[in-house]
């Protein structure tokens, strides 16, 4: 039996909210639930929280409502390289600071010489889901007045010191898209303690024009039907393992680019208008989803834990572990295989197990417009090895020694 590279951990609970949120699509049997709103207000009474169609919408806004062309804006030489991008788009310089070493979130030893008098802001990206050290950051970031914009696409769940995050900085933007969990099936959250950051931010989506072709839409909801039907690892096995196998036996190109859509990895600028609105279902599936938060959280650990310790004493794998201060998601497993990763990669998904290549974070490798690039020898270096082990709470304990053995077996 195929294992996927991601599962949408759909729970007796999601299913019936999902037709319920499909039924009541047009509003026929009264008004949008306000479960899942209410869910984040109660969870972070000290914010206002907006609900968008993607994290990386709510990423442009924010940006678009209170930077001006030639602001600079910091990012992590390791993270979501579209942000870059987006911010290039809007006018503004992007500028990179190389990642430490143990868990690949920005350096702060690295980030106070990159300041200048044109830095409006740095974007601190949880990388994987792990807390980066936002004590020392937020000290660096309070000593220049200088916002913090916390990239939370992986690390809803995830705390330093105690604290959440998302809630260190003027910012937090939070991705529940299809891949995360909990997840709306496409969606991101904002996250401020600024009223007039987030009324600037709500006005100019308002002012969006949201003209999705209805087409495009259903081709988008589809999207996500399937990937809650992949999840299952009967169907997996039977239509898209097979499919995708064929497809990096032919073209592995073609495969990367599916695979990694999301990522900037082409040329076109990013599309505010690229995801409709978000539908009933969504908001009715992410209401059982968060509520599920700390339990889906607890299996992802406890699946982890597994893999670690079967590469505890493994010279050839280096683990990322949690730090003394966090309290780590564990959203993305990763592993650093080095050299060694592609040979790994290919031998899993014979076995049928379908692994990532994380070797897409590195964000000096990619051709963004007036990027200030100096010199990050650790992303360049650590991002070619990086291999993403399949880690979901859908995910049983026994599928995941499973995944450990092979993953052994792959490194003999």
């Amino acid at each position: 039996m195929a294992i996927p590279f991601f599962s949408v951990d759909m729970s007796d609970g999601e299913w019936p909210a999902y037709i319920k949120g499909l039924i009541n699509h047009w509003e026929w049997f009264g008004e949008p639930s306000s479960k899942l709103g209410d869910y984040l207000q109660n969870r972070f009474p000290e914010h206002y929280v907006a609900l968008l169609p993607s994290a990386r919408l709510a990423y442009y806004l924010l940006l678009r409502s209170s930077f001006r062309p030639g602001d600079e804006i910091i990012l992590s030489a390791m993270s979501f390289p579209l942000y870059g991008k987006i911010a290039a788009q809007l006018g503004l310089k992007p500028v990179l600071v190389d990642v430490e070493e143990e868990h690949l979130t920005i350096d702060p030893d690295k980030l106070r010489p990159m300041v200048t008098a044109k830095t409006k802001a740095i974007v601190v990206t949880h990388l994987f889901g792990h807390p980066a050290r936002m004590d020392e950051l937020t000290k660096v970031a309070t000593e220049y007045e200088i916002p913090i914009i916390e990239d939370c696409a992986q690390s809803f769940d995830s705390s330093f010191q105690n604290q959440e995050t998302g809630t260190f900085g003027w910012a937090g933007i939070v991705s529940c898209s299809l891949m995360k969990v909990p997840t709306t099936l496409g969606g991101g959250i904002f996250l401020t303690r600024d009223q007039n950051v987030v009324s600037r931010v709500k006005s100019l989506y308002r002012e969006l024009n949201h003209s999705t072709m209805p087409v495009k839409a259903v081709s988008y909801h589809m999207k996500g039907l399937v990937s809650i039907l992949n999840s299952y690892p009967t169907l997996y096995t039977l239509f898209s393992h097979q499919v995708l196998g064929l497809i990096k036996k032919r073209n592995p190109t073609l495969l990367r680019n599916i695979l990694y859509s999301g990522m900037g990895m082409n040329d076109r600028q990013f599309d505010p208008d690229e995801r409709p609105l978000l539908a009933e279902y969504q908001r009715e599936v992410g209401a059982v989803q968060f509520a599920r938060t700390e339990d889906m959280t607890i299996a992802r650990r406890r699946n982890s834990a597994i893999v670690d310790k079967a590469l505890d004493s493994h010279r050839s794998a280096t683990v990322l572990t949690q730090s003394e201060d966090a309290y780590w998601n564990y959203q993305y497993h990763v592993v650093d295989l080095g050299a060694r990763m592609n040979d790994v990669f290919d031998y899993m998904f014979k076995r049928g197990i379908h692994v990532m290549k994380e070797d897409v974070w590195d964000c000096t490798g990619y051709n963004i417009r007036g990027l200030e690039a100096n010199q990050c020898p650790i992303a360049s270096q650590r991002n070619c090895g990086l291999l993403r082990i399949p880690n979901n709470s859908f995910i049983s304990e026994k599928t995941m020694i499973r995944v450990a053995n092979v993953l052994l077996e792959a490194l003999k």
